[in-house]
């Protein structure tokens, strides 16, 4: 039976709108004289093709080669004036046995006029790991709002549960179904929800977090996890991650910034957050892509050094400098190339760095490969303002405020050479020497 799940997991096609009822399936169903029970141990998640349908009391049962007809074509219920209050509309309308559960129930979705969805609409799965598979629907709405329906199995009727709103206490618009996955590694699917809610131009997207995992239906997702409106949202297996779990569940939800760059934003970085489940609960851990442009490069390295790490500090600025792979964003939206004064900034740090780790000798080099390579740049003379006073053996405090007052008669100048737009970290005078 295992060969068999696994052969149709590799032929089943996953459907989004339109498309037919997806059925997870994640443990082996009882045997009609078996008591239901969560299995700690079960198969992977396993996305089968669609069975047909069981049958609801009090109507025939379809096979694989024949379909039950009727004399007059079923209709669905007409568009209720509160579609969000209307599920056991649904529900009723289910038990009839004339909704086409296949094909993800199209008549209705027509019918009702709901808007498309990037997501799934309509899904079986085992949430609760009683053996039988609850049916959950996407109701999405043309005016934006929209809810998520969880129904019990056929065999209990469809009874309605629970829904995204009702767990969450809150109006929801924008409701889509982004992934369903084992994330709590018990063997039994979570559901991933995301709801935007927009005011003027700005955008506020929450996820949600379904899960059965501590006995009741509820929103796992840990409170102040930021997701910006064109965050991509996709699960990450242990195989996908390149990695060994050595037995430890390592299934991960990643959270991808896909943010396309503007002048007025300034040289954009991807953002990415991984949540993680614990007995705690969800933790989530923020990583960066490698830098792309020579201003975060410098970003990173100004990272190091105000935590203490001066030798990560030194070797960052450094390659920073030298790296001529790294992208000038203002020449790359044809502005005048801010290169020479962040190479030479890098190098001027890079010599404060060294000057921590007692690295005399490496500091004036570093010093005399700005001054000499980069001396018409602003920070290339503030690094023959400190390598000056370092030969007149002025003391470090006194050549940083030699320095401040310096840069305080160019503040424009300074600024500008700074201004990598909003959402970018800013620079000061007051903090160039420390």
């Amino acid at each position: 039976m295992a060969t068999i799940l696994a052969t149709l997991a590799l032929l089943a096609a996953a459907c989004g709108d339109g498309g037919e009822v997806r059925v997870i399936a994640l443990t082996p169903t009882p045997a009609p004289d078996e008591t239901p029970t969560r299995s700690d141990t079960g198969p992977s998640i396993i996305v089968t093709a669609t069975p047909t349908p069981t049958a609801i009391e009090g109507t025939a049962t379809p096979t694989p080669t024949q379909t039950a007809t009727r004399d007059e074509p079923s209709e669905p219920p007409p568009r209720p004036e509160e579609p969000l209050a209307s599920a056991l509309l649904l529900r009723d309308y289910l038990l009839t046995g004339e909704a086409n559960l296949p094909g993800c129930l199209p008549d209705l979705v027509s019918a009702w006029g709901l808007a498309p969805t990037s997501g799934e609409r309509c899904l079986f799965a085992d949430f609760d790991g009683d053996g039988a598979s609850e049916f959950v629907f996407a109701l999405t709405l043309a005016d934006g709002g929209g809810d998520i329906w969880f129904y019990e199995s056929s065999e209990e009727d469809f009874r309605l549960f629970s829904s995204a709103r009702v767990l969450v206490n809150a109006t929801l618009e924008g409701v889509t179904i982004e992934a369903i996955a084992d994330l709590t590694g018990d063997r039994f699917p979570d559901l991933v929800i995301s709801t935007l809610r927009c005011e003027d131009d700005a955008c506020d997207r929450r996820l949600l977090i379904i899960s059965n995992h501590r006995g009741n239906l509820e929103d796992l997702m840990p409170a102040g996890v930021p997701v910006s409106a064109t965050a991509g949202v996709r699960v990450e297996t242990p195989e996908e991650a390149g990695g060994t779990t050595g037995g430890a569940r390592a299934t991960r939800l990643l959270i991808e910034d896909e943010t396309v760059s503007d002048s007025s934003a300034g040289p954009v970085r991807a953002s990415n957050l991984a949540l993680t489940w614990t007995e705690a609960g969800f933790i989530s851990e923020a990583t960066t892509d490698a830098p792309r442009y020579l201003f975060h490069a410098i970003v990173d390295a100004d990272g190091a050094f105000r935590s203490g790490d001066y030798a990560r500090a030194r070797a960052l600025y450094a390659s920073a400098a030298a790296d001529t792979s790294l992208v000038d964003w203002r020449v790359e939206q044809g502005r005048a190339s801010g290169r020479a004064e962040l190479s030479a900034y890098a190098l001027f740090r890079a010599a404060l760095a060294a000057q921590r780790l007692r690295d005399d000798a490496g500091m004036v080099a570093l010093l005399d490969q700005a001054v000499d390579d980069l001396g018409r740049t602003l920070h290339g003379q503030v690094a023959a303002i400190y390598r000056e006073g370092l030969r007149t053996d002025t003391a470090p405090g006194l050549i940083c405020s030699a320095i401040e007052q310096f840069l305080r008669a160019q503040e424009s100048r300074f600024d500008a050479i700074w201004n990598y737009g909003p959402h970018n970290p800013e620079h000061r005078i007051s903090e160039l020497c420390s």
